[in-house]
């Protein structure tokens, strides 16, 4: 009876655990990411893209007032970052508006960030789609990976757009989070000009690529 009990109370113990793994999977799942969502069947991310709501601070640190009421706002913005010499990966997830397809090549581009703050065209950073075309119909879904590949010498920051997608974060290439600032970056109000959207745009996952937040100042 005393095994009987103890084999019992090992079952219970490794439900829960396997109970508890579950929940946390779930609640770590990225946003729009529907089980009916076509599979990347080559080079699927390694790792799910992290909630941003993870790196956000306590709320309580975002204002600083100081002694003459001079009021400092904090803010966050946040990059891509990958070595040079590697490749690395982020894979989107599309779900296409209804009474709208999408068909044809997916044509993504990539600009750097010259040091007088003007973009330039660059092919020397590379971006490319896996499937290399849509097929997106009315309320359907479809995941693709863009493979960027960063050669040797490749450091500096970079700006790439996806369809579908306004605003896109910066990729940084060959720096460390550390060795970051927000004045290193293009303002976030210099916005690009957004074609007319055919789906909802999520990122699913990454690989050897790192999420980094940065914090910006402002005086009110």
């Amino acid at each position: 009876m005393a095994e009987y009990k103890k084999e019992t109370l090992l079952g219970i113990v490794i439900a829960i655990i396997v109970g508890l793994s579950v929940v946390v999977g779930v609640l770590y799942l990225p946003p729009k990411s529907p089980s009916s969502a076509t599979q990347i069947s080559t080079g699927a991310c390694a790792k799910s893209f992290p909630p941003l709501s993870a790196f956000f601070p306590n709320p309580n640190d975002m204002e600083t007032t100081f002694a003459n009421g001079t009021v400092l706002n904090k803010a966050w913005m946040y990059a891509l970052i990958m070595p040079e010499s590697s490749s690395g990966q982020l894979c989107v997830f599309y779900h296409g508006f209804e009474n709208r397809t999408m068909t044809g090549p997916i044509q993504p581009t990539i600009e750097y960030l010259a040091t007088n703050d003007t973009i330039r065209p660059t092919s020397f950073v590379t971006i490319s789609p896996y499937p290399t075309n849509f097929s997106l119909s009315s309320g359907g879904n479809q995941s693709i990976a863009f493979t960027f590949k960063a050669p040797q010498n490749s450091r500096g920051i970079y700006y790439f757009n996806i369809p579908g997608q306004c605003s896109t974060p910066p990729l940084v290439v060959g720096y460390s989070l550390s060795q970051l600032n927000a004045s290193d970056f293009l303002p976030w109000t210099n916005a690009r000009s957004c074609p007319t959207g055919f789906a909802t745009v999520s990122y699913l996952g990454l690989t050897n690529i790192q999420v980094g937040f940065i914090p910006y100042y402002s005086r009110s």
